[in-house]
């Protein structure tokens, strides 16, 4: 299932003004947006009644039909096995194949993200030679060093900067970056630290908790990876494909694709 990238709640209000004059945010391209109980597009329906939700994880719900066979059928055989094997595994291993890396272990972080919009093939052309909305990939570096670790979350602070990119300002200023090229990257991993969950860009340190309007609080982010972590490693590589639409009508797809890779050589 597609996570939401949230990396940029404006990506699609840009292209909103920039193709047709329009600044109004549609149902489900925002976070959160899905559960706010607001009509955000003012087409009468709000949160999971609106098709703009209709992917989102918040209005995921189990469609299974319910079991109803009521089958009782049991094995009538009363052939029974009278072997009397005493053999008895004596075997203790207590292995639980959990991580025996804590966050406050981590003292160093590097990485590379790359994000690839496309534009559905119909459209392309029309965007592109009209309003220079064109395909189009950017890559981006980081690295930190370690200031704090609460809980589950594990925050360093270091690079954060554009290294390459074909896109027109319409999409690089959809992603946050400083003009510093700098920032602190924020890491919330589960309980069990098998899954790192969020990743967090964020400009001040106390600003780690994902806002809806990322650009304006100085933030990028991807939530809701689930992306398994290698404890031997210490690695992390997530890769997600999400597709948004601009008017409810020309369809994108936004993949990204990170590494992480902590405690290495920067």
């Amino acid at each position: 299932m597609f996570r939401s990238a949230a990396s940029s709640p404006s990506i699609f209000a840009v292209l909103v003004l920039v193709a047709c004059g329009d600044s109004v945010v549609q149902e489900g391209t925002e976070p959160f947006s899905c559960r706010d109980g607001a009509d955000n597009d003012d087409d009468g329906y709000y949160d999971c009644d609106d098709n703009g939700c209709w992917a989102s994880p918040d209005c995921a719900g189990d469609t299974a039909e319910p079991d109803t066979d009521t089958d009782a059928d049991s094995d009538s055989d009363a052939d029974t096995d009278t072997d009397t094997d005493t053999d008895t595994d004596t075997d203790t291993d207590t292995d639980t194949d959990t991580a025996t890396t804590d966050a406050e272990d981590l003292t160093t972080v590097s990485l590379e993200y790359t994000v690839t919009f496309d534009i559905d093939d119909v459209w392309e052309d029309i965007m592109c030679v009209n309003w220079d909305v064109c395909d189009c990939t950017s890559s981006y570096e980081g690295d930190g060093d370690q200031v704090e670790v609460v809980s589950d979350r594990l925050t360093l602070y270091g690079a954060w900067k554009l290294a390459s990119s074909d896109c027109s300002d319409s999409f690089k200023q959809a992603i946050w970056v400083d003009e510093s090229e700098v920032a602190h990257h924020s890491f919330i991993f589960d309980a069990g630290m098998t899954e790192l969950d969020d990743w967090i860009v964020h400009a001040n340190l106390a600003d780690y908790e994902p806002e809806p309007s990322a650009l304006d609080h100085q933030q990028f982010y991807i939530i809701q990876m689930d992306a398994p972590w290698n404890d031997s490693t210490l690695e992390v590589h997530h890769n997600e494909m999400e597709t948004q639409y601009l008017d409810d009508i020309i369809p994108y797809f936004i993949t990204s694709d990170v590494t992480f890779i902590f405690n290495g050589t920067r």
